[in-house]
């Protein structure tokens, strides 16, 4: 095969394996689940936090934080009835966005050395869940709709 016809395929090729890949990690994460479940709703944000980085997914006992690792490319809104967490469609482009009622979240805290953590829990029994850092949770938990744990 010749350089041309090597740099004329290429570019089908990437976007087809980036396509593959980011449908398999949502896919994994839970997003499709999460957005049938908990659909999101034209509502306001009263706060919106831009790049943060989170884990979504319930996790497995190779990885107890949970499953997909998603670095500063998560949007995390509050609203009054709910959280609503989107991911950009560069990252995932099946990925989309979902609004959590309060109701619907459970806190859990985690340690790791000296670093906390915060899995939020999604649904009854939980669907998926969203491990945040302790600067983002406290930005929810000022907000006066989540309330943090009970230390256990």
């Amino acid at each position: 095969m010749n350089d041309n016809a090597v740099m004329a395929i290429f570019p089908f090729l990437f976007i087809g394996m980036w396509l593959v890949i980011t449908s398999l990690l949502a896919w994994w994460a839970g997003w499709s689940a999460l957005r049938q479940r908990f659909p999101d709703r034209d509502e306001a944000a009263l706060r919106r936090m831009h790049l943060q980085s989170a884990s979504l997914g319930k996790g497995s006992h190779w990885n107890p934080w949970g499953g997909v690792s998603y670095s500063n490319c998560l949007r995390i809104d509050i609203c009054q009835t709910g959280l609503r967490v989107a991911i950009g469609w560069l990252f995932s482009p099946f990925g989309g966005r979902f609004l959590v009622p309060w109701g619907a979240i459970t806190v859990e805290e985690r340690k790791f050395l000296i670093f906390r953590f915060y899995r939020l829990s999604f649904g009854s029994p939980d669907l998926s869940a969203l491990t945040i850092r302790e600067r983002t949770f406290k930005a929810i938990v000022a907000s006066g709709f989540l309330a943090r744990p009970r230390p256990g």
